[in-house]
């Protein structure tokens, strides 16, 4: 009996380990075709993304057979929003944040379904939903002989094309699904605004902007920034001159839907800073500046006010928040001095 009993458990370890080989076998064989995970996992430039789709669980779906399509940001991209900020709950890098934050930055992310958005016309503002509740404005457009497509006002820099669906390299981090109702929403949804977003609350524009036949794109301070110009707490923003304060938040917002790309690709070829009118009619410029704050004292896109020096530039924090009404993007510096 106990010899019958010792081949029954020999035969259970063997099928077992078979079971195994097998399971094994099959997902080398997933990992080693040219699926989208592979190519992720293959590309040492993608391994902040990684990060994200192994603490999500969700990178096994991509090397499988099922199609997806994942919007996927460089390391390079990653850094440069970490640096600015833009994202508190990134303080300490991906292995630290809250694990409802990566899943809602995989969950966005990666798409049911290969989505050939290149397919579509040669069109700005092409309103896409997608798995139901993900929406997507996607333009696409001849730039300089070469074709632009922006997701959501982040530009499309490569696509690779997998045995089980593509991925679509991004200039930006996409955070989640951000269709807040209206611009108000989206100001009281960032931790870094809290301070803009009370101004605009006591001085009741707040209201103004959650109209939502009408677009408005804010290029809101953060909370330094309205520090630096005597906005350091709620007390001082109840004490302000009305008047003044509602300028100084009319002098950040644009009455129409415009994406940071739009305003950039307006500046090549490069020949001058481009004018925008704000709500307050001070003008506001998109303009390319050496950034001396980086090792390499780059130049890069930023959004410069009528009195500002030639060292003075307001760096985009986090850009094209959507709502269902507009933008909002977050700068480091405000845009006028109240």
């Amino acid at each position: 009996m106990k010899n019958k009993i010792w081949i029954v458990k020999v035969l259970v370890l063997f099928i077992s380990l078979c079971t195994q080989s097998c399971k094994n076998n099959v997902l080398e064989n997933q990992i080693s075709s040219n699926s989208i995970g592979s190519l992720l996992m293959d590309n040492q430039g993608f391994q902040e993304i990684k990060k994200v789709l192994n603490l999500s669980d969700r990178m096994k779906e991509l090397v499988g057979t099922e199609k997806r399509t994942v919007l996927a940001f460089t390391d390079d991209t990653y850094l440069t929003t970490y640096l600015t900020g833009g994202m508190e709950e990134l303080t300490y890098g991906f292995e630290k944040a809250p694990a409802e934050f990566i899943r809602r930055i995989a969950d966005f992310n990666i798409l049911l379904d290969d989505h050939d958005f290149l397919a579509l016309p040669l069109k700005k503002e092409q309103a896409i939903a997608v798995d139901g509740n993900k929406n997507f404005i996607i333009s696409r457009s001849i730039v300089s002989g070469d074709t632009l497509t922006t997701i959501n006002g982040a530009r499309v820099v490569n696509v690779l094309k997998g045995s089980n669906g593509t991925v679509y390299v991004l200039d930006k981090v996409f955070f989640g699904n951000e269709d807040y109702a209206h611009v108000s929403e989206g100001l009281a949804s960032q931790k870094a605004l809290t301070l803009f977003n009370y101004a605009a609350q006591v001085t009741g524009m707040k209201s103004f902007l959650a109209n939502g036949s009408s677009y408005f794109t804010v290029l809101a301070p953060s909370n330094d920034a309205m520090a630096m110009v005597g906005y350091p707490d709620f007390a001082s923003i109840d004490v302000a001159d009305k008047d003044k304060l509602v300028y100084f938040i009319k002098s950040h917002i644009i009455s129409d839907r415009k994406y940071m790309i739009d305003i950039e690709l307006e500046l090549v070829p490069y020949t001058k800073p481009f004018p925008v009118e704000t709500l307050s009619g001070n003008i506001i410029y998109g303009d390319l500046r050496t950034f001396y704050d980086t090792a390499d004292n780059r130049k890069g896109f930023c959004i410069i006010g009528e009195d500002f020096n030639e060292y003075d530039l307001a760096k985009l924090m986090q850009r094209d928040i959507l709502c269902k009404n507009g933008l909002v993007n977050i700068v480091n510096m405000a845009l006028i001095k109240p």
